[in-house]
Order: C-alpha cells, then structure tokens, then sequence
C-alpha cells in the first residue's frame, strides 16, 4: 500500500469515529490488531476498555502493562491466559475460569 493510499484510509476512519455520538465498539483480531486500533488505544489511553465477546473486561497484563491477557491454546490444546502482546511479552499464567478471548473494545 502506498503512502497516500494509506493516509485516505486512515482519514476515512476517523472521520466514521469522530461522527459517533454515542460510542464507538472496535471488534479486532488480539494477535494481530490493525495499525489503527493500535493508534486509537495510544490516542485514548484509558478511555479504552477491552472485554470478551460477552462484556467481561479483559485484565491488563501485569508484567509489561501495555497488553490484555487473553485465552490461548498451547499445542498439546491446554487453555491458558497469555499476553496478547506476545512476543514482546511472554507472560502467561494458568486458566482460573473460563472465558473467551476475543477482543472486543469499546472506546
């Protein structure tokens, strides 16, 4: 993608975001967000709240502070929490409760 192509895009969308009266939800892949989810939550900070598919709030990762722990499967299909920032942050701790881990932020 070109340098222009890629600024009408970015234009495009937060014009649809500024014209959002009432709230905007963002649903986005966690192990590969688009580049404008990424600069939303840098813009917004804690006015982002990240939660399940069914409105439970995502924690915050305790180690790198930055990424949201997220349900995984390591190859033998063990469910486990890890960090949606991996593999900048490799932090991961065993499941508590069950949970989905599909993002679904509401800014």
């Amino acid at each position: 993608m070109n340098i222009r192509a890629y600024a009408e895009e970015r234009r495009l969308f937060y014009v649809a975001l500024t014209r959002a009266s009432r709230g905007v939800y963002l649903i986005t892949n966690s192990r590969q967000p688009s580049r404008y989810i990424r600069e939303l939550c840098e813009i917004a900070g804690y006015e982002v709240r990240y939660e399940t598919i069914e409105g439970a709030a995502l924690r915050q990762c305790p180690v790198c502070l930055v990424g949201q722990m997220v349900e995984k499967r390591n190859k033998n299909g063990t469910v486990f929490h890890g960090c949606n920032q991996f593999p900048d942050c490799r932090h991961s701790e065993g499941v508590r409760a069950q949970s989905t881990a599909r993002l679904h932020r509401r800014a």
